[in-house]
Order: C-alpha cells, then structure tokens, then sequence
C-alpha cells in the first residue's frame, strides 16, 4: 500500500487513492502507530468528501475515532457522525463498528444499560451479514457489561460465545482478548486454575506473533494469577514484564497499574 500511496498522484485516480488510504490508516492503527494514522485520516477523509462517498466518508471518520478513543469527546463526535452516515447508507458492517465503540463511552458514563442496548443492536446487524469475527467483539463487550453489573453467569455465557464466534470469523486475536476477560470472570467464581489456563491460551498466542501491544495487557492480570497460586516469583517476572513494555509503549495507567499489583 505505502509502495502504491508512492506513485505521483496523477497515476492513480481519487478513489484508488481514497481507498488505499484508508486500509493503510486500519493496518497503522493496529501497530499502534497513531500520528500516522491521523494523518492518513485527514488525507482520505478530505477526498472521499470531494468523492460524495459517504461510505468512504463513514469507515474514515469511525477509524479516527478509534485511534482518538483517549480524547473522549472528540472521539465520540466522531463515531456518532459516522453512525448517522452508516445508517444512511445501511451499511450493517459499520453500523456494528460504530455502536460498538460508542458502547464503551456509554460504559464509562456509567450507562451500562444503555450500553447493552447499543451492543445488543450491533450484534444483530452484524451477524445479519455474517461477520462473525466482529460480531464476537461485541458478545466480549456485552459480556464485560454484564461482568461489572454482576451477572457473572450470563458473563460467561456471552463471553463464551465470543471466543467462538471470533475463531469461526478467523480472528484469533480476538477470541485471545475474549479468554483474558474470561479469566477475569473465573476469578470472580473462585475459579483461579480456569483463570490461569486462559490467561496462558492467550499469552501464548501473543508470544508467538510477537505482539507486545496486546501481550503487556495480560502480563499484570497473569502476574496475579500466579500470586494467587502462589509462585510469587513468576508473579514478580511478569509484574516487571509488563512495566518495561508499558515504559516502552508509553502507557503510564498501565505502568501505575503493574505497580501497584
């Protein structure tokens, strides 16, 4: 894509041009390469807008949302916006992307059930065009909300059904994300060997693929599971673990997290 994006502009028409901006702004976002990403936002959003493509228009605007999710406010305002242009143009795809990010704004507000509803709404549409990968993300979402409302149960449930849902859509990734909110919810049943078992499915995964942007966020929940079990010196290795890759990544919650674990 960067080899296309190269060629003078004159070779390439706005749309091509449009399009691999924008699929190069998705890959930039899951390396965590931000700045860039923003950059390549402006650029595609500027040209779908003088192409009238309000689909083009939505994907750009909601994956600049995601990559300002820290920035609340702005972040939101752009997701709703592109919500109202996936509903226009009655694409279900994005209408689940959309909803599922506003869901977790609506999480921290503290409006758990109108996050729910969001997630509910979502997991319909998508599943209604058969993207089961991102329609897992959603179950794993509306599981989480169901955690911290208390109904560990029916967490598990729904938590359970997204690990499958990610694997039948081919995204691993997710169903590894899936397995460490899954742990989670076994520590809340006293089930610490469960709890550990997944943490290790997932850590296992991420060492492999050598993703250390998804590993650092179960490196701290591990730890504690190993303290639980009482290996107080694996606890400590993966407790230092995660603050070197937090330094590097520069994620200071996570940091004072691991610390304090």
């Amino acid at each position: 894509i960067s080899q296309f994006l190269a060629l003078p502009e004159s070779t390439q028409s706005k749309h091509a041009r449009a399009n691999a901006l924008k699929a190069a702004l998705n890959l930039l976002l899951i390396q965590g390469e931000n700045a860039e990403a923003d950059r390549l936002a402006d650029e595609g959003m500027a040209l779908f807008r003088e192409l009238s493509d309000k689909t083009g228009m939505a994907w750009v605007l909601v994956s600049k949302g995601w990559n300002l999710m820290g920035e609340a406010n702005e972040a939101e305002s752009l997701i709703a916006e592109s919500l109202v242009l996936f509903r226009e143009v009655v694409d279900q795809r994005g209408m689940g992307m959309a909803l599922w990010l506003l869901s977790a704004f609506k999480q921290r507000q503290g409006g758990l059930s109108e996050a729910a509803a969001m997630l509910e709404e979502g997991t319909i549409a998508l599943q209604a065009v058969g993207d089961d990968a991102l329609a897992g993300q959603l179950y794993e979402s509306l599981g989480y909300v169901y955690l911290i409302s208390g109904d560990t149960a029916r967490a598990i449930e729904l938590l359970s059904q997204a690990v499958t849902l990610c694997r039948e859509g081919g995204d691993e990734d997710g169903a590894c994300n899936t397995l460490i909110t899954l742990a989670w919810a076994s520590l809340v049943q006293g089930d610490i060997e469960r709890a550990a078992s997944q943490l290790e499915e997932s850590e296992a995964w991420y060492r492999q693929f050598q993703l250390p942007t998804r590993l650092v966020n179960l490196l701290s929940e591990l730890g504690y599971v190993r303290h639980l079990q009482g290996d107080e010196d694996a606890a400590t290795a993966l407790f230092h673990e995660a603050m070197i890759l937090y330094q590097q990544q520069q994620r200071t919650w996570g940091l004072i997290k691991s610390l304090e674990l």
